[in-house]
């Protein structure tokens, strides 16, 4: 196969992969054992990208367009402590949402619902 073909090939699948965790309906299927189950509501008109924080450092979970629903898993790596902390920072606008300290489990279900006005967003583990 010749270099050109190679990298459209490449770019092709890393383009499907990355719309395939932007798409709120793909992580219908949350029972990830190593990780928690992330639901996030967004009440927001601002699309939003997702975060989780451990040790000071963010790993993107996804986007969620604004006045939706989003649904993800997160890693088990990314809890090694039980505890989880999300920030979402919408796309055309300033200001950030952040979930605080939420305790979880594995197999757990987080819920991570951001208000209308960023500062008021809360998140729950069922």
């Amino acid at each position: 196969m010749s270099r050109r073909v190679i990298l459209a090939l490449c770019a092709a699948l890393l383009s499907t992969a990355a719309c395939a965790g932007n798409d709120p309906e793909a992580g219908s299927e949350l029972s990830d054992a190593r990780g928690v189950a992330l639901v996030v509501r967004n009440e927001n008109f601002a699309d939003v990208t997702v975060y989780a924080v451990r040790d000071g450092t963010r790993a993107r979970v996804g986007w969620v367009p604004g006045n939706s629903t989003g649904r993800f898993t997160v890693s088990g790596a990314l809890i090694p402590t039980g505890e989880l902390n999300l920030l979402a920072f919408p796309l055309a606008s300033t200001g950030a949402a952040a979930s605080g300290r939420v305790l979880v489990r594995e197999g757990q279900t987080v819920q991570f619902t951001i208000s209308p006005q960023l500062a008021g967003s809360y998140a729950t583990a069922q």
